[in-house]
């Protein structure tokens, strides 16, 4: 029992380290402002509960759903309101959506995994009314020769047309030809500042992180086709850019990589190569909490290579004494570019330290690398 008890405590103890808490306060059903601390996590899963405690050192924390608060907002202006709408035939379903824009026009956004799929509450604060707008259906209809064909409801434009019945006068809804939450939300925003000397307008800009890794390694293989290698090396550097308001698990990534190989052959010629692989485009899966988190990483690019033979040729000089001279024959290119790796990043502090492995080109083997990311 001490044993399973010992296991259970260090569990709690990891779990607790891979949360956090930050500084922000819930808005209660009397609209009270309560400071405290929310536990940050992805807008999918705020969507539905929250984690509350007034105190850091608070051990046990305070589990709210949207029935049972107003909203919260973390005092880096990531905030929430308490949206209804109705599923089925009659089932009201409760959210926190998180507030995007602010003015005449308040617009809330609830998250989805495609962003086509999100609904958007759009709010009037001058006539104190909320529509929900949503992805619209496809109908079939068929024609008098008896083909069919699919189009979309245009339920949503009348809604937004409601919401904001003098939106007409300024934009033109109708131009949307289909259904897209960026046209929609670009154009409340255009609305709002019409109104900005009567309505307080702000517009909020979700969080963007950027780190930046730098990787050194050497093959796992020595030798090429029988040859001898001498000396092989990569070095990459990447910078990875993530949305941690949307996922945790997934970056963006781009950067360049650099490998150098040198070999001998059996005439003891040496040959060496260069490549340079720019990546303009990639991404980087990776978990995203603990302190041991695993990785794994794919790029796109384009990549420069220089292919150099030192060729050593015998002759003999006017007195006939034979010599050595080299001669150095080269060949350029453009290959396109593929970067893969996997691997772990371990936690300290804020920054890891990385160990991946990547195919190595020309020996076929693998490249162990050690990196840091900042």
């Amino acid at each position: 029992m001490k044993r399973i008890a010992f296991i259970f405590m260090i569990m709690v103890n990891i779990k607790a380290i891979s949360q956090t808490f930050n500084p922000a306060y819930v808005i209660t059903e009397d609209e009270d402002s309560v400071s405290g601390y929310i536990l940050d996590q992805i807008d999918q899963e705020i969507q539905s509960k929250i984690e509350f405690k007034k105190k850091l050192s608070d051990i046990k924390s305070i589990l709210y759903t949207p029935k049972d608060i107003l909203g919260f907002s973390f005092d880096n202006g990531r905030s929430f309101e308490r949206q209804t709408f109705i599923q089925g035939s009659d089932d009201t379903i409760y959210i926190f959506a998180k507030r995007k824009i602010q003015g005449k026009i308040n617009l809330y956004v609830n998250r989805t995994s495609r962003i086509d799929d999100q609904k958007l509450f759009l709010k009037n604060n001058k006539k104190n009314e909320v529509v929900c707008i949503s992805k619209p259906k496809k109908v079939v209809n068929t024609r008098a020769d008896g083909t069919k064909y699919s189009h979309e409801t245009k339920t949503y434009l009348g809604l937004l047309n409601y919401i904001a019945p003098d939106s007409s006068n300024y934009l033109k809804y109708n131009n949307i030809s289909s259904y897209s939450p960026k046209q929609i939300i670009k154009r409340i925003r255009a609305y709002n500042e019409l109104f900005a000397d009567e309505y307080d307008v702000s517009n909020y800009s979700e969080e963007k992180r950027i780190r930046y890794n730098v990787n050194l390694g050497v093959p796992t293989l020595r030798n090429i086709n029988g040859t001898e290698l001498k000396t092989t090396f990569r070095v990459a550097f990447y910078r990875n850019k993530s949305y941690p308001e949307r996922t945790r698990k997934l970056s963006y990534m781009s950067g360049l990589s650099y490998r150098y190989t040198s070999w001998l052959d059996g005439d003891n010629n040496t040959s060496e190569i260069h490549f340079l692989t720019l990546i303009p485009i990639g991404f980087n899966l990776h978990r995203s909490k603990g302190i041991i988190r695993p990785y794994a990483y794919f790029g796109f690019g384009i990549t420069l290579f220089n292919l150099s033979d030192y060729v050593t040729e015998k002759y003999f000089n006017e007195e006939g004494i034979r010599m050595d001279a080299t001669k150095r024959e080269q060949d350029y290119g453009l290959l396109p570019g593929v970067n893969i790796g996997t691997g772990i990043k371990i936690k300290t502090g804020e920054k890891f330290v990385n160990l991946e492995i990547t195919p190595a080109v020309i020996n076929g083997g693998i490249f162990i690398n050690i990196g840091y990311t900042i």
